[in-house]
């Protein structure tokens, strides 16, 4: 119990964090501050991180809660920290194999990592850059695979990820991970973060992109057709592999024919060191 106290001591009113003293090593000589800690449901976890440590342990949180934790009210969502972790080596090999996304791309927009190895934290922006939460994305096969974290406020719930200043060619996808492959290639990308495409989705992409194009999994195709059509917005079928799934030479082709019947050009890939 002792460690218990300790831990949710230093997790206040937060439903997780990074960065805590363990209680069990003490961070060693160098004092590190080597622990993730967090709640889900009435339990909390935490693990210390250092390789001579095996520090890791779950307890009851509702033991004792004048220390601080109030926990979500009832019927309101459990508010979200951005006290994560740096993608480790692991995970940066992971999403690069995977999805053959390049560690500069992830460095770029600032994807950060879910405790442990089961996810990474993908920011979500405006078209102006303006942050407007972020997507938990799971790469460990848990469930749900996808969970979103909107900021406060009445910001629309789709990422852009532009490709140049000036916003010509859009393509509407579902997740980050595809707009994040399109953005890499040199063609600006938003994430619909879902099929749905809103009144209030399409007047911002109206505001903010001369061609839109809709395309989204091959397992939503009637949504894609629906939205392009309600919209008068451009739509091409995915028939083989999602974006994120396909190889280079797979994406290259789609965005050739893309912007070729569109009689438009992407931009030149980004650069990223």
């Amino acid at each position: 119990m002792d460690h218990l106290e300790a831990i949710r001591t230093q997790l206040g009113n937060r439903s997780q964090a990074s960065g805590l003293m363990c209680p069990e090593c003490g961070g060693g000589d160098s004092r590190e501050r080597s622990v993730s800690a967090w709640h889900n449901g009435s339990t909390i976890t935490a693990k210390c991180w250092r390789a001579s440590c095996t520090f890791r342990g779950t307890w009851d949180a509702t033991s004792g809660m004048g220390l601080g934790y109030t926990g979500p009210r009832n019927g309101q969502r459990q508010g979200f920290h951005v006290d994560t972790l740096p993608l480790d080596p692991g995970m940066v090999a992971y999403l690069t194999s995977r999805y053959r996304l390049q560690e500069g791309l992830l460095a770029h927009f600032g994807v950060r990592q879910y405790h442990g190895s089961g996810g990474v934290y993908v920011p979500c922006n405006g078209p102006t850059g303006r942050f407007r939460g972020w997507v938990l994305r799971r790469t460990d096969g848990t469930l749900p695979k996808v969970r979103s974290y909107p900021s406060p406020g009445r910001e629309v719930w789709q990422a852009w990820f532009p490709a140049t200043a000036t916003t010509n060619l859009v393509v509407c996808v579902e997740d980050v991970f595809s707009a994040m492959r399109l953005w890499q290639a040199g063609v600006s990308a938003v994430a619909m973060l879902g099929v749905s495409l809103s009144d209030m989705k399409a007047a911002e992409l109206r505001r903010h992109a001369g061609v839109v194009v809709v395309a989204l999994d091959a397992d939503a195709t009637v949504q894609a057709i629906e939205a392009a059509r309600r919209y008068n917005f451009s739509y091409r079928r995915l028939l083989g592999p999602d974006i994120k799934d396909m190889t280079e030479e797979q994406l290259t082709t789609w965005i050739t024919t893309l912007t070729s019947s569109l009689r438009v050009s992407p931009a030149d890939a980004p650069t990223l060191s």
